[in-house]
Protein backbone atom coordinates (compact mmCIF):
# COMPACT_ATOMS: atom_id res chain seq x y z
CA UNK A 1 0.00 0.00 0.00
CA UNK A 2 1.56 3.29 -1.12
CA UNK A 3 -1.19 5.76 -0.22
CA UNK A 4 0.22 7.24 2.97
CA UNK A 5 -2.93 9.24 3.69
CA UNK A 6 -4.97 6.03 3.75
CA UNK A 7 -2.41 4.37 6.01
CA UNK A 8 -2.55 7.25 8.47
CA UNK A 9 -6.31 7.76 8.55
CA UNK A 10 -8.18 4.59 7.58
CA UNK A 11 -9.49 2.31 10.38
CA UNK A 12 -8.82 -0.60 8.00
CA UNK A 13 -5.08 0.06 8.45
CA UNK A 14 -4.43 -0.69 12.10
CA UNK A 15 -1.62 0.98 14.05
CA UNK A 16 0.00 -2.19 15.40
CA UNK A 17 3.12 -0.87 17.08
CA UNK A 18 6.22 1.29 17.14
CA UNK A 19 9.68 0.31 15.90
CA UNK A 20 11.51 2.31 18.55
CA UNK A 21 15.04 1.67 17.29
CA UNK A 22 14.26 2.67 13.70
CA UNK A 23 11.85 5.49 14.65
CA UNK A 24 8.88 4.22 12.66
CA UNK A 25 5.22 3.33 13.11
CA UNK A 26 4.02 -0.15 12.11
CA UNK A 27 0.64 -0.78 10.48
CA UNK A 28 -1.38 -3.82 9.40
CA UNK A 29 -4.29 -4.03 6.98
CA UNK A 30 -7.24 -5.71 8.69
CA UNK A 31 -10.98 -5.28 9.27
CA UNK A 32 -13.48 -4.55 12.00
CA UNK A 33 -14.57 -8.15 12.54
CA UNK A 34 -11.03 -9.35 13.25
CA UNK A 35 -10.30 -6.45 15.60
CA UNK A 36 -13.57 -6.97 17.46
CA UNK A 37 -13.00 -10.71 17.86
CA UNK A 38 -9.42 -10.47 19.11
CA UNK A 39 -8.85 -10.48 22.87
CA UNK A 40 -5.29 -9.23 22.41
CA UNK A 41 -4.13 -7.01 19.56
CA UNK A 42 -0.58 -6.94 20.89
CA UNK A 43 0.88 -9.53 18.54
CA UNK A 44 -0.35 -12.64 20.34
CA UNK A 45 -3.18 -13.10 17.84
CA UNK A 46 -3.03 -12.91 14.06
CA UNK A 47 -5.04 -9.93 12.81
CA UNK A 48 -3.69 -9.76 9.26
CA UNK A 49 -2.26 -12.07 6.59
CA UNK A 50 -0.19 -9.23 5.14
CA UNK A 51 3.19 -7.78 6.00
CA UNK A 52 3.63 -4.77 8.22
CA UNK A 53 3.58 -1.37 6.60
CA UNK A 54 6.40 0.74 8.01
CA UNK A 55 6.17 4.55 7.97
CA UNK A 56 8.89 6.69 9.49
CA UNK A 57 8.13 9.23 12.20
CA UNK A 58 9.35 11.92 9.84
CA UNK A 59 6.86 10.96 7.13
CA UNK A 60 3.99 10.68 9.62
CA UNK A 61 4.68 13.97 11.36
CA UNK A 62 5.20 15.87 8.10
CA UNK A 63 1.99 14.54 6.54
CA UNK A 64 -0.81 17.03 5.99
CA UNK A 65 -3.22 14.39 7.27
CA UNK A 66 -1.54 14.43 10.68
CA UNK A 67 -3.79 17.13 12.11
CA UNK A 68 -3.66 18.46 15.65
CA UNK A 69 -7.35 18.01 16.43
CA UNK A 70 -8.24 17.15 20.00
CA UNK A 71 -8.83 13.51 20.78
CA UNK A 72 -12.18 12.26 22.08
CA UNK A 73 -10.78 8.90 23.18
CA UNK A 74 -12.76 6.61 25.48
CA UNK A 75 -10.51 4.51 27.74
CA UNK A 76 -10.99 1.55 30.05
CA UNK A 77 -8.12 1.60 32.55
CA UNK A 78 -7.96 -1.38 34.89
CA UNK A 79 -5.89 -3.46 37.31
CA UNK A 80 -5.67 -6.76 35.34
CA UNK A 81 -7.61 -9.95 36.05
CA UNK A 82 -10.66 -7.85 36.93
CA UNK A 83 -13.08 -8.42 34.03
CA UNK A 84 -11.82 -5.65 31.77
CA UNK A 85 -11.82 -7.84 28.64
CA UNK A 86 -15.34 -9.02 29.44
CA UNK A 87 -16.46 -5.42 29.89
CA UNK A 88 -14.81 -4.36 26.63
CA UNK A 89 -16.39 -7.25 24.72
CA UNK A 90 -19.86 -6.56 26.10
CA UNK A 91 -19.63 -2.89 25.12
CA UNK A 92 -18.61 -3.88 21.56
CA UNK A 93 -21.82 -3.76 19.52
CA UNK A 94 -21.46 -3.46 15.76
CA UNK A 95 -22.83 -0.19 14.46
CA UNK A 96 -22.61 1.45 17.87
CA UNK A 97 -19.16 0.75 19.33
CA UNK A 98 -15.88 -1.06 18.79
CA UNK A 99 -13.52 -2.05 21.62
CA UNK A 100 -9.78 -2.19 20.93
CA UNK A 101 -8.39 -4.67 23.44
CA UNK A 102 -4.75 -4.31 24.53
CA UNK A 103 -3.18 -2.65 21.47
CA UNK A 104 0.58 -3.11 21.35
CA UNK A 105 1.26 0.50 20.38
CA UNK A 106 0.23 1.72 23.85
CA UNK A 107 2.58 -0.83 25.46
CA UNK A 108 5.34 0.50 23.21
CA UNK A 109 4.61 4.04 24.36
CA UNK A 110 4.70 2.87 27.97
CA UNK A 111 8.07 1.22 27.34
CA UNK A 112 9.44 4.44 25.86
CA UNK A 113 8.46 6.35 28.99
CA UNK A 114 9.53 3.68 31.49
CA UNK A 115 13.01 3.47 29.95
CA UNK A 116 13.31 7.27 29.87
CA UNK A 117 14.12 6.94 26.17
CA UNK A 118 15.28 9.97 24.18
CA UNK A 119 11.88 9.97 22.47
CA UNK A 120 10.30 10.58 25.88
CA UNK A 121 12.86 13.11 27.09
CA UNK A 122 12.27 15.16 23.93
CA UNK A 123 8.82 16.48 24.88
CA UNK A 124 8.12 17.64 21.34
CA UNK A 125 8.66 14.13 19.94
CA UNK A 126 6.76 12.54 22.82
CA UNK A 127 3.81 14.84 22.27
CA UNK A 128 3.72 14.00 18.57
CA UNK A 129 3.84 10.25 19.26
CA UNK A 130 0.89 10.53 21.63
CA UNK A 131 -1.12 12.86 19.40
CA UNK A 132 -0.79 10.69 16.31
CA UNK A 133 -1.57 7.48 18.17
CA UNK A 134 -4.72 8.95 19.68
CA UNK A 135 -5.81 10.42 16.34
CA UNK A 136 -5.39 7.00 14.69
CA UNK A 137 -7.64 5.35 17.27
CA UNK A 138 -10.21 8.10 16.82
CA UNK A 139 -10.82 6.84 13.25
CA UNK A 140 -14.11 4.91 13.22
CA UNK A 141 -15.40 2.33 10.75
CA UNK A 142 -18.72 4.19 10.53
CA UNK A 143 -19.86 7.64 11.62
CA UNK A 144 -22.30 6.04 14.05
CA UNK A 145 -19.66 4.03 15.94
CA UNK A 146 -17.69 5.12 18.99
CA UNK A 147 -14.29 3.57 19.66
CA UNK A 148 -13.23 2.33 23.10
CA UNK A 149 -9.59 1.62 23.98
CA UNK A 150 -8.88 -1.02 26.63
CA UNK A 151 -5.10 -0.98 27.07
CA UNK A 152 -3.02 -3.43 29.06
CA UNK A 153 -2.57 -2.47 32.71
CA UNK A 154 1.10 -1.85 31.82
CA UNK A 155 -0.20 1.29 30.14
CA UNK A 156 -1.41 2.76 33.44
CA UNK A 157 2.02 4.39 33.65
CA UNK A 158 1.11 6.72 30.80
CA UNK A 159 -2.54 7.32 31.61
CA UNK A 160 -1.74 10.92 32.51
CA UNK A 161 0.03 11.39 29.15
CA UNK A 162 -2.82 9.83 27.16
CA UNK A 163 -5.37 12.10 28.77
CA UNK A 164 -3.56 15.12 27.41
CA UNK A 165 -6.49 16.60 25.43
CA UNK A 166 -8.72 16.45 28.43
CA UNK A 167 -11.82 18.31 27.33
CA UNK A 168 -13.24 15.55 25.11
CA UNK A 169 -11.86 12.38 26.70
CA UNK A 170 -13.42 9.92 29.13
CA UNK A 171 -11.99 7.15 31.28
CA UNK A 172 -13.74 4.22 32.96
CA UNK A 173 -11.65 2.90 35.84
CA UNK A 174 -12.34 -0.76 36.61
CA UNK A 175 -11.21 -1.87 40.06
CA UNK A 176 -11.21 -5.07 42.11
CA UNK A 177 -10.95 -5.79 45.82
CA UNK A 178 -7.48 -6.88 47.07
CA UNK A 179 -8.63 -10.34 48.19
CA UNK A 180 -10.36 -10.97 44.85
CA UNK A 181 -7.20 -9.84 43.07
CA UNK A 182 -5.11 -12.30 45.06
CA UNK A 183 -7.52 -15.11 44.25
CA UNK A 184 -7.56 -14.22 40.55
CA UNK A 185 -3.77 -14.23 40.28
CA UNK A 186 -3.28 -17.50 42.17
CA UNK A 187 -6.17 -19.07 40.24
CA UNK A 188 -4.20 -18.47 37.05
CA UNK A 189 -1.12 -20.22 38.41
CA UNK A 190 2.47 -19.59 37.42
CA UNK A 191 1.70 -17.59 34.29
CA UNK A 192 -0.14 -14.90 36.23
CA UNK A 193 2.41 -14.80 39.05
CA UNK A 194 5.19 -14.34 36.47
CA UNK A 195 3.15 -11.63 34.79
CA UNK A 196 2.87 -9.77 38.09
CA UNK A 197 6.63 -10.04 38.57
CA UNK A 198 7.24 -8.66 35.07
CA UNK A 199 4.72 -5.89 35.71
CA UNK A 200 6.55 -4.86 38.88
CA UNK A 201 9.87 -4.76 37.04
CA UNK A 202 8.25 -2.58 34.39
CA UNK A 203 6.84 -0.21 36.99
CA UNK A 204 10.15 -0.06 38.89
CA UNK A 205 12.34 1.05 35.99
CA UNK A 206 14.30 4.06 37.17
CA UNK A 207 12.50 4.07 40.54
CA UNK A 208 14.97 3.18 43.28
CA UNK A 209 12.41 3.44 46.09
CA UNK A 210 10.20 0.79 44.50
CA UNK A 211 13.18 -1.44 43.73
CA UNK A 212 14.14 -1.27 47.41
CA UNK A 213 10.61 -2.26 48.48
CA UNK A 214 10.66 -5.26 46.12
CA UNK A 215 14.11 -6.25 47.37
CA UNK A 216 12.98 -5.97 50.99
CA UNK A 217 9.91 -8.15 50.39
CA UNK A 218 12.06 -10.77 48.67
CA UNK A 219 14.58 -10.80 51.55
CA UNK A 220 11.97 -10.97 54.34
CA UNK A 221 9.76 -13.67 52.83
CA UNK A 222 11.47 -17.01 52.28
CA UNK A 223 8.17 -18.85 52.04
CA UNK A 224 7.16 -18.92 48.37
CA UNK A 225 3.44 -18.31 48.92
CA UNK A 226 4.08 -15.40 51.31
CA UNK A 227 6.57 -13.88 48.88
CA UNK A 228 4.29 -14.13 45.86
CA UNK A 229 1.18 -12.95 47.68
CA UNK A 230 2.95 -9.83 48.99
CA UNK A 231 4.34 -9.03 45.54
CA UNK A 232 0.83 -9.46 44.12
CA UNK A 233 -0.60 -6.98 46.62
CA UNK A 234 2.30 -4.59 46.05
CA UNK A 235 1.33 -4.60 42.37
CA UNK A 236 -2.27 -4.08 43.44
CA UNK A 237 -1.36 -1.10 45.64
CA UNK A 238 0.65 0.54 42.85
CA UNK A 239 -2.22 0.19 40.40
CA UNK A 240 -4.88 1.39 42.81
CA UNK A 241 -2.80 4.46 43.59
CA UNK A 242 -2.24 5.10 39.87
CA UNK A 243 -5.96 4.85 39.07
CA UNK A 244 -6.73 7.22 41.95
CA UNK A 245 -4.29 9.77 40.50
CA UNK A 246 -5.77 9.26 37.03
CA UNK A 247 -9.24 10.04 38.37
CA UNK A 248 -7.99 13.46 39.44
CA UNK A 249 -6.94 14.42 35.91
CA UNK A 250 -10.48 14.78 34.57
CA UNK A 251 -13.74 16.27 35.72
CA UNK A 252 -16.32 14.12 37.51
CA UNK A 253 -18.31 13.90 34.27
CA UNK A 254 -15.30 12.37 32.51
CA UNK A 255 -14.55 9.63 35.06
CA UNK A 256 -16.55 6.51 35.92
CA UNK A 257 -15.44 4.03 38.58
CA UNK A 258 -16.72 0.47 38.26
CA UNK A 259 -16.20 -2.52 40.53
CA UNK A 260 -15.38 -6.01 39.23
CA UNK A 261 -17.79 -7.77 41.59
CA UNK A 262 -20.68 -5.51 40.64
CA UNK A 263 -19.95 -6.04 36.95
CA UNK A 264 -20.21 -9.81 37.43
CA UNK A 265 -23.28 -9.72 39.70
CA UNK A 266 -25.20 -6.83 38.11
CA UNK A 267 -24.13 -6.75 34.45
CA UNK A 268 -27.24 -4.99 33.13
CA UNK A 269 -26.82 -2.09 35.54
CA UNK A 270 -23.11 -1.78 34.84
CA UNK A 271 -23.30 -2.02 31.04
CA UNK A 272 -26.16 0.48 30.90
CA UNK A 273 -24.11 2.87 33.03
CA UNK A 274 -21.00 2.39 30.87
CA UNK A 275 -23.01 2.85 27.67
CA UNK A 276 -24.45 6.12 28.91
CA UNK A 277 -21.06 7.30 30.14
CA UNK A 278 -19.35 6.55 26.80
CA UNK A 279 -22.26 7.96 24.72
CA UNK A 280 -22.75 4.62 22.94
CA UNK A 281 -26.57 4.83 22.66
CA UNK A 282 -26.98 1.09 23.26
CA UNK A 283 -30.61 0.05 23.62
CA UNK A 284 -31.75 -2.22 26.48
CA UNK A 285 -32.25 -5.05 23.96
CA UNK A 286 -28.74 -4.60 22.53
CA UNK A 287 -27.28 -4.62 26.03
CA UNK A 288 -29.24 -7.70 27.07
CA UNK A 289 -28.21 -9.61 23.94
CA UNK A 290 -24.57 -8.62 24.36
CA UNK A 291 -24.58 -9.76 27.99
CA UNK A 292 -26.08 -13.12 27.03
CA UNK A 293 -23.55 -13.54 24.24
CA UNK A 294 -20.46 -12.56 26.22
CA UNK A 295 -21.07 -13.56 29.82
CA UNK A 296 -21.52 -17.22 28.89
CA UNK A 297 -18.21 -17.35 26.98
CA UNK A 298 -14.61 -17.03 28.06
CA UNK A 299 -13.65 -13.43 27.32
CA UNK A 300 -10.06 -14.23 26.32
CA UNK A 301 -10.36 -17.67 24.69
CA UNK A 302 -12.66 -17.72 21.68
CA UNK A 303 -14.94 -20.75 21.62
CA UNK A 304 -14.53 -21.66 25.30
CA UNK A 305 -17.65 -21.56 27.50
CA UNK A 306 -17.60 -19.79 30.84
CA UNK A 307 -19.45 -21.07 33.89
CA UNK A 308 -19.69 -18.76 36.89
CA UNK A 309 -20.41 -21.65 39.28
CA UNK A 310 -17.31 -23.52 38.12
CA UNK A 311 -15.25 -20.37 38.59
CA UNK A 312 -16.65 -20.04 42.11
CA UNK A 313 -15.67 -23.62 42.86
CA UNK A 314 -12.14 -22.94 41.60
CA UNK A 315 -11.94 -19.84 43.79
CA UNK A 316 -12.98 -21.96 46.79
CA UNK A 317 -10.13 -24.38 46.05
CA UNK A 318 -7.67 -21.47 45.94
CA UNK A 319 -8.94 -20.22 49.30
CA UNK A 320 -8.78 -23.70 50.79
CA UNK A 321 -5.13 -23.96 49.78
CA UNK A 322 -3.94 -20.43 50.49
CA UNK A 323 -6.65 -18.70 52.54
CA UNK A 324 -4.66 -18.53 55.77
CA UNK A 325 -1.72 -16.95 54.01
CA UNK A 326 -4.01 -14.54 52.18
CA UNK A 327 -5.45 -13.25 55.48
CA UNK A 328 -1.96 -12.55 56.81
CA UNK A 329 -0.99 -10.83 53.57
CA UNK A 330 -4.15 -8.71 53.58
CA UNK A 331 -3.29 -7.56 57.11
CA UNK A 332 0.19 -6.65 55.85
CA UNK A 333 -1.42 -4.73 52.98
CA UNK A 334 -3.76 -2.86 55.34
CA UNK A 335 -0.87 -1.89 57.62
CA UNK A 336 1.42 -0.72 54.80
CA UNK A 337 -0.72 0.58 51.96
CA UNK A 338 -4.43 0.88 52.71
CA UNK A 339 -4.22 4.14 54.69
CA UNK A 340 -2.25 5.88 51.95
CA UNK A 341 -4.82 5.24 49.20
Amino acid sequence: MRNINKVLTSPYVFLSGIDIENRAFLFLETNREVLSKSAFIDGRETISSKQHIRVSFEDVFSSKMNTAKKSESRFIFHMAFCGSTLLARTLDVKGKSLSYKEPQVFIDLSTIKASNHALYKDKNSWGKLLAFTLSKFDACFTDQEQNIIKPSNWVNTIADDLLLNRAGQKALLLTIEPKDFLIAVFRGGGDRVRYIHSFLQHMAKGKQDLLKVIDQIEKENKDTVSLFSKLVLLAYAIQKNKLHKTSKLLSKEQILFMDHKKLINEPMVCIEKASTFFDLRLTPIEIEESIKRNFRNHSKVVGRAYNNKEMGATNDKVLAAYGGNFEETLEWYDDNYCASQ
